[in-house]
C-alpha cells in the first residue's frame, strides 16, 4: 500500500502507532504468561476488525483495479486472520 501511495501519488505515507494503540501497549504491560497471550490475540482481533471496516468502507468507492484488488485480497486475508487469533485467545 505504501508504494502504491508513493508511486501514484507521491505521498510520502509514514505509519505511526495511535494514541489507543500505545495505551494497549502499556496495559499489556500488566499481564504476563496466558493472560498476556489471550489479551495480544484479542487485541490484534479488534485491530483486524477496524481495518475491515475501513475496507468495508472504502471499496463501493474504488476505482482503480488493483487497488480494489488489493483491498479485497486484505479484507480476505484480515478474516482468515481474525479466525485463527480468536481460536489461540480462546474466544467463543
Amino acid at each position: 500500500m505504501v508504494k502504491i501511495l508513493e508511486a501514484s501519488w507521491k505521498d510520502p505515507y509514514d505509519p505511526k502507532a495511535l494514541p489507543a494503540d500505545l495505551a494497549t501497549v502499556e496495559a499489556l504491560k500488566q499481564r504476563s504468561g496466558q493472560a498476556f497471550a489471550s489479551q495480544v490475540y484479542r487485541n490484534v482481533v479488534a485491530h483486524r476488525r477496524r481495518a475491515i471496516t475501513m475496507i468495508d468502507e472504502y471499496l463501493p468507492e474504488a476505482v482503480r483495479a488493483d487497488v480494489k484488488a488489493m483491498a479485497e485480497t486484505m479484507r480476505r486475508d484480515q478474516l482468515a486472520e481474525i479466525a485463527t487469533f480468536e481460536r489461540r485467545a480462546g474466544a467463543p
